[in-house]
């Protein structure tokens, strides 16, 4: 087994530290790595539950949750809706962050979804808020944050036998940046593409306009053009060319935009304190 794990680290090495040529062998081999690591050690669900109550509490220490009890209520109904139909390992949980500043909304392991101040703002009626949250719950249910958290144990053990099996002056940060890249640190574009598809699913079957997901979109892009950073963004790449697939699929899927959608001023009232 020391044999194997040697063969691969090493290979893995030669990948990190720049070898030059051919990319499609590059990519093909680093598939395999990937492949090979992520099987040997996927995190298991007792421990994934754990991470998520660890996670939750650092969360919690670096952004006030919000007391405001109207938008906590109506984001929370928003999302038994939108979860009433989707198969998740862990229930499903939405808290609001009371950070105007920041536009975000991201899930964590176990099911834990957050949403910031900022993102309620940000937005004009229920069904682009729908598109927000449905996102984030597809990136659950289809698996894609449990496999992030895979991902990182696995660069984190890596780096650990790197150390142990490699030259001793190989810097730890070159290692660790070198395995970052490999290990994806944001969502994939496929990744990104099957949560805008799921979450349309979502959406729709919960009564929300599908078209909201298209709004919100082109709000996020107008800001992202300003001097305000969106730290939403930077975890879901692509945003531009995901509109346009996101229009191909309510086409291809037949939505109609008849789903439910709140006027702006009764929207903003139901978030108001």
């Amino acid at each position: 087994m020391r044999r194997i794990q040697l063969t691969i680290l090493s290979l893995s090495f030669c990948l990190l530290t720049g070898a030059p040529s051919y990319a499609s062998d590059k990519v093909s081999l680093k598939d395999k790595l990937l492949g090979v690591f992520r099987r040997s050690f996927q995190i298991s669900t007792a421990q994934e539950e754990a991470l998520s109550t660890e996670m939750d509490k650092s969360v919690r220490k670096q952004f006030p949750v919000s007391n405001d009890s109207r938008a906590t209520a109506f984001v929370k109904t928003m999302m038994d809706k939108l979860s009433a139909n989707a198969k998740s390992p862990f229930p499903i949980s939405i808290t609001v962050l009371e950070d105007a500043k920041t536009v975000n909304a991201f899930a964590i392991p176990g099911g834990r979804i957050y949403v910031t101040r900022g993102m309620l703002n940000l937005v004009d009626n229920d069904a682009q808020l729908a598109g927000v949250l449905g996102h984030e719950l597809a990136h659950v249910t289809l698996r894609h944050v449990s496999q992030r958290v895979s991902d990182q144990t696995t660069a984190a053990l890596a780096v650990r036998l790197m150390q142990k099996l490699t030259d001793k002056n190989i810097e730890q940060s070159r290692v660790t940046n070198a395995l970052k890249y490999v290990m994806f640190q944001k969502f994939s574009r496929d990744a990104e593409y099957q949560a805008d598809e799921a979450g349309l699913k979502f959406m729709v079957d919960a009564g929300y306009d599908p078209e909201g997901m298209v709004q919100v979109k082109d709000k996020l892009l107008t800001l992202s053009k300003g001097s305000r950073g969106l730290e939403f963004l930077s975890s879901h790449p692509d945003t531009a060319k995901r509109k346009a697939e996101v229009q191909a699929l309510i086409k291809e899927k037949g939505y109609k935009s008849n789903g439910q959608v709140l006027l702006t001023s009764d929207f903003k009232a139901s978030l108001q304190k």
